[in-house]
């Protein structure tokens, strides 16, 4: 009797607690409550930074940027030591003018968006913008919240959305896994399909009047690596076609590949009309001369006709490790260069890689060990989903120029080797690794509008009158000003003005003989418009992959 009842002890204290696990969990523990947003003082203009509670990095970043444009000095509360707790950054405007206020209000699993912009809104006074958009799907859901949840404020108290890095050209016009959405948001079954011409809209359309991208669009990228190439005869391709690979579990890919396509049109179809005169020419060399080619001395001669067109590989899943090409994209290079094979005296094919930075390494690194000899003709491009400091500051790691020989070339929003904006370059063994500067010239641009326009005596009113302001701003030889000379800054719609800060990074391999040097040499050029030419930024940045370079 006594051995038996032993184990009917231990399972009667199994059972409890069991049972006052379960107590805990499901009865005890409360559910998260909403989101608070803290008050605003007579007198302060509040920013809502509206970001991932994992941005720390992000918001350290912005917080540089601030103190680099404005001189601001950074608080106790602007780093506080509770990560519940909102960061701010507090930024004086001037006598009687009160301050400048930018709080980090975080996202998480529990508080999404729409949480936030109710409590944003339902305070008194809401925050005059938002800034949001680090991603194109998360500044798409922040328009649409916007837009439906302050249609009963005056138009005068709707906060601006400010982009940061949201390149979509074209997003759904609503949400079909939102919940909340209406019947009438919805409209028809034929409108409310993704994928119809009908439900498209552009970004800054979904909250019209009120968004200010800070960024450039996935088009506007397109159309500034074409041209970059175009002009360069190292980089522009030799015949037909030119390929391009997507991922279709990746919106910024099928985004960013109508933006190329688009791009590509113009170039190919003046470099076709060209490729045709000269055949022209060739044809009446021969019979004028006996078959000298007179057009054989021109250093840009190119076969590129525009005969073929573009080919596509779309591989299904980006999923993968950090190294390791999956199946698909395994079998997409495979695919592609068969391609090649078949492309007769193909010596510079152009790839263009649309995907996010760990899909597209891992697709060149299977183009890459399958054929090494054709690697180091590729000329890969790509938007701006490859940071500068993924192929400079993390190289050894993220882009080891041996595993992946190919000339490439990528997009930035701004300078990434800006001196005055800290960039050092690696000054050899021991050194200090050299971060990019795009981020924090991007930032800048949002911090120092919104500073100028509320510096105004008087000083803006509401969020109508700080966007009329920003309507206003002006780029005058590489600073945002609100009176004087220069372009605009943002187009009718709140898009970013082209010709207004693009900058494109060429990565170049070395080589000597058959062998790929542990070398490479990083060149930045910007884009002034149309009719000037591209110009390179600062001396070219010779990098080594080990940590003695070698000698040429």
């Amino acid at each position: 009797m006594k051995a038996l009842r032993q184990p009917l002890t231990l399972l009667a204290v199994a059972l409890l607690i069991l049972v006052g696990t379960a107590y805990y969990f499901l009865w005890r523990e409360k559910m998260p409550g909403r989101p608070v947003a803290l008050p605003v003082q007579q007198g302060d203009r509040e920013i809502a930074w509206l970001n991932s509670a994992t941005s720390a990095a992000s918001w350290e970043r912005f917080v540089t940027a601030a103190s680099l444009c404005t001189g601001a000095v950074p608080g106790p509360e602007t780093f506080p030591a509770q990560t519940t707790a909102v960061p701010q950054l507090v930024i004086p405007l001037g006598q009687g003018k009160g301050r400048l206020v930018f709080r980090w209000y975080k996202l998480t699993s529990d508080w999404k968006t729409r949480d936030w912009v109710e409590v944003l809104l339902a305070r008194t006074p809401p925050p005059l913008a938002i800034i949001g958009g680090s991603t194109s799907d998360l500044g798409a859901d922040q328009a649409r919240q916007l837009r439906k949840l302050t249609r009963n404020l005056a138009p005068a108290q709707r906060p601006l959305l400010l982009l940061t890095t949201a390149t979509a050209d074209r997003v759904p016009r609503v949400d079909q896994d939102d919940p909340w959405e209406s019947e009438a948001d919805r409209g028809s079954e034929e409108s409310g399909n993704l994928h119809s011409q009908a439900n498209a809209v552009r970004l800054t359309e979904l909250y019209p009047g009120r968004t200010f991208r800070y960024c450039f669009t996935n088009a506007q990228m397109g159309q500034a690596v074409i041209r970059y190439i175009w002009s360069h005869p190292l980089l522009r391709p030799d015949t037909d076609p030119i390929y391009l690979v997507g991922w279709q579990d990746d919106s910024y890919s099928s985004d960013l590949i109508s933006g190329f396509w688009t791009a590509l049109r113009r170039p190919m179809a003046q470099t076709g009309s060209i490729g045709i005169t000269r055949d022209w020419g060739h044809f009446a060399n021969r019979a004028l001369t006996g078959g000298f080619p007179w057009e054989g001395f021109c250093p840009l001669s190119s076969q590129f006709r525009f005969g073929l067109p573009p080919r596509p590989y779309y591989i299904p899943w980006s999923v993968g490790t950090f190294d390791r090409p999956n199946r698909f994209e395994a079998a997409a290079a495979d695919y592609l260069l068969d391609d090649l094979d078949e492309a007769h005296g193909q010596q510079r094919p152009l790839v263009v890689l649309s995907g996010q930075s760990l899909p597209s390494r891992r697709f060149l690194r299977a183009l890459c060990r399958s054929s090494p000899m054709r690697a180091r003709q590729l000329v890969v491009t790509t938007g701006d989903a490859i940071p500068f400091n993924t192929i400079y500051r993390d190289r050894n790691v993220t882009w080891p120029i041996q595993d992946l020989p190919c000339n490439l070339v990528f997009f930035c929003h701004h300078n990434p080797i800006d001196a005055d904006a800290g960039f050092r370059p690696d000054r050899g063994r021991g050194s200090a690794p050299a971060t990019g500067t795009e981020d924090l010239l991007l930032y800048a641009d949002i911090i120092q509008s919104l500073y100028l326009a509320l510096g105004q005596a008087p000083a803006p009113a509401n969020a109508e009158d700080l966007a009329q302001l920003l309507r206003r701003t002006r780029l005058h030889r590489g600073k945002l000003v609100l009176e004087g000379m220069g372009p605009l800054l943002f187009q009718a719609g709140g898009e970013r003005r082209s010709a207004s800060g693009e900058h494109i990074v060429w990565l170049q391999p070395q080589f000597r003989g058959a062998r790929v040097l542990p070398q490479a040499t990083i060149t930045v050029s910007s884009w002034k418009g149309e009719t000037h030419p591209w110009k390179v930024v600062g001396p070219p940045l010779h990098v080594s992959y080990n940590e003695s370079p070698v000698s040429p």
